[in-house]
């Protein structure tokens, strides 16, 4: 009887700490998951950005607008 209870009390403390091992673990990796989310979310507003102002400066751009436009590889 005693020998049972070790047997399974040793089985049950194993798996409790792998258990713990695993959720500590993906703990440390939110942080990791969270950083690389941050960037590219940064990364699209900045390109967002990007075209917003292209497209404003297309706008107003007169020779744009009128078709003056003299393309740089034709001169």
């Amino acid at each position: 009887m005693g020998r049972a209870m070790l047997i399974i009390v040793a089985g049950v403390l194993i798996s409790l700490g792998i258990t713990q091992t695993s959720v500590f673990g993906g703990l440390n990796n939110l942080a990791g998951h969270s950083t690389n989310y941050a960037e590219t979310a940064q990364a699209k507003n900045i390109a967002y950005m990007g075209t917003e102002l292209a497209i404003q400066e297309m706008i107003a751009d007169e020779d744009w607008r009128n078709d003056n436009f003299t393309y740089w590889w034709w001169r």
